[in-house]
């Protein structure tokens, strides 16, 4: 969930990638280095039922992951967007089937607060 206490000019894009098999042999097989602060390793877009991929610390590792990020390039302009027009607005997203993103930003001086919320099934308290 992400959550905005006060308006924002700078939409949320979301998009599911298109579920074909060419898609599908690119989210399982193209590895990309994934750089988490001190931690590095590879991934694929898609492992078991997750789905990854962030530009800011993902870097394409082969031709497959190359195509996956040309692909998604191309499919961004069908995003669906998610305008912040009225304040404490909540976006819920299935982080494992949806990828999002942050819309250019228009107002260079807008103060744009994001807060993310994680639910987990089944814990408690």
């Amino acid at each position: 969930m992400l959550s905005a206490t006060s308006p924002s000019e700078t939409a949320t894009l979301l998009w599911p990638p298109p579920a074909t098999p060419s898609w599908n042999a690119l989210l399982h097989h193209g590895v990309f280095a994934v750089s988490s602060g001190p931690t590095r390793f590879l991934s694929t877009a898609r492992t078991n039922h997750r789905l990854r991929y962030d530009p800011g610390c993902m870097t394409a590792a082969d031709t497959p992951a190359r195509h996956f990020q040309a692909r998604l390039a191309a499919a961004s302009a069908d995003a669906i967007e998610h305008r912040w027009t009225d304040p404490n607005t909540v976006l819920v997203i299935d982080n494992w089937c949806a990828l999002h993103a942050r819309a250019a930003v228009t107002n260079p001086f807008e103060a744009r607060v994001m807060r993310p919320v994680a639910y987990h099934e089944g814990a408690t308290g």
